[in-house]
């Protein structure tokens, strides 16, 4: 036992790199002892949400944890590309939603790839300033927005709780060695 807490002594520290002040929040409750930090908000590649956290691993560099939200409506074309549709996410009320979060871990030779989803539904709101007050958690009567403000369980209902929840166990979806991923070179998102 004295041996591992030596050699973990000298193990690589892993930082958490986000450009949002509101996840470096929430990601500080939910990985206390995970160095966090805030960080450029970087190209994001045109893709699926896997590839997008692939290459956002790879381009925040090793010992980096990187995140990437992604909303599913049905009938709706929106997923990684969030941030560029929120001001119309009032425009999809009453339909089916689903919210995901990615966390990709890079080692210096893998990515990781870690994932918390939960489902909803679309509802009005007279708050805009996040799809949390649009989202309806399934199994609650409460928005993502409102039930942050009980003393419910965060891993209950939040996707990046339980994307968190998958890294601190080691829990992934995708594992990719970095010199299989090739250099990106098709469209960025919102370019």
């Amino acid at each position: 036992m004295i041996y591992l807490q030596t050699f973990e002594k000298f193990l690589p520290k892993f930082t958490l790199v986000t450009s949002n002040k509101r996840k470096i929040r929430e990601y500080k409750e939910f990985l206390p002892d995970l160095r966090i930090e805030e960080g450029k908000d970087l190209p994001e590649v045109e893709s699926d949400d896997v590839t997008v956290a692939l290459y956002k691993g790879v381009d925040n560099g090793p010992f980096t944890i990187s995140e990437d939200t992604s909303l599913e409506i049905e009938g709706e074309e929106i997923g990684v590309n969030l941030k560029w549709f929120k001001s119309k996410i009032p425009t999809f009320v009453g339909k089916k939603a689903y919210w995901k979060v990615l966390l990709a871990k890079n080692d210096g030779e893998y990515i990781k790839v870690y994932e918390g989803f939960i489902k909803g539904e679309i509802i009005s709101s007279d708050d805009i300033s996040s799809f949390d007050h649009y989202f309806l958690v399934d199994g609650y009567d409460k928005t993502l927005g409102e039930l942050k403000a009980t003393d419910i369980e965060p891993a209950l209902y939040s996707a990046r709780a339980m994307a968190a929840k998958n890294l601190r166990e080691d829990k992934f979806i995708v594992r990719k060695r970095i010199k299989f991923i090739p250099e990106w070179t098709g469209k960025y998102q919102n370019s």
